[in-house]
């Protein structure tokens, strides 16, 4: 197994903590996606609610000792990147920044992934690292937009004239490509944009897919043995 990722044996039980840690991810990457738009002090809001998400995926990392060493030497940096680069700045820093959010994203998606699929049976943390995963997909797509845009400007048609609020647009944009509901008012111009948002219709579908054929599968096979600590 990957030294980089937790031994599933030791984490992969349905217990209390474990509850919690996926639960705490729920609820700030729910804040982040939908309060974000809605924030009165737009700098101030975003960076606190991507703060929380930050926090909340090193904590969820934190169920062994190693993987929690590695989330905190990526999720320090992107946190301090956060309050230290505007979101909508250019220029190497804000792909510094960018580079420890994805990084990461992406480490505790893996993290969830392999939950679902090491585990033996469905219960509340396995439900709410699919809906956990889910989400990331789209933060982690939304952060792409906004790099491709920030570099290639004019790559999206439809963004807000103002950098932060365009920011907060892709978010949006993001999981509405994601769930594929395509209400028009945003559209990607520049070939890249065109060939990043296909990408995300298609992870989306086989990602839903998959994840929805892999929890049935545990309903209807009896576990065969407990990972309980």
């Amino acid at each position: 197994m990957p030294s980089w990722l937790p031994d599933p044996a030791r984490v992969n039980a349905e217990n209390p903590a474990n509850v919690s840690r996926a639960a705490l991810v729920t609820v700030t990457l729910f804040a982040l996606i939908v309060l974000a738009p809605v924030t009165a002090h737009r700098e101030l809001g975003l960076n606190v609610l991507g703060s929380a998400a930050l926090v909340s995926l090193v904590v969820l990392a934190g169920r062994t000792r190693r993987a929690l060493v590695i989330a905190l030497l990526i999720g320090v940096p992107a946190l301090l990147l956060r309050w230290f680069v505007p979101d909508d700045a250019t220029g190497p820093l804000r792909v510094i920044h960018w580079f420890f959010t994805f990084t990461l994203e992406i480490y505790v998606l893996a993290m969830m992934v392999r939950h679902i699929f090491t585990t033996d049976h469905v219960g509340p943390v396995t439900l709410l690292m699919s809906v956990n995963a889910y989400m990331m997909v789209g933060l982690v797509w939304s952060g792409a937009f906004i790099l491709v845009e920030a570099y290639v400007p004019g790559s999206f048609n439809g963004l807000a004239e103002n950098r932060l609020d365009a920011v907060i647009d892709l978010y949006y944009f993001s999981f509405v490509t994601l769930t594929t509901l395509g209400y028009g008012d945003i559209s990607p111009a520049a070939p890249l944009a065109r060939s990043l948002v296909l990408a995300e219709v298609l992870c989306g579908v086989m990602f839903t897919a998959v994840i929805v054929a892999r929890l049935i599968s545990l309903y209807r096979e009896p576990a065969t043995g407990s990972d309980e600590d």
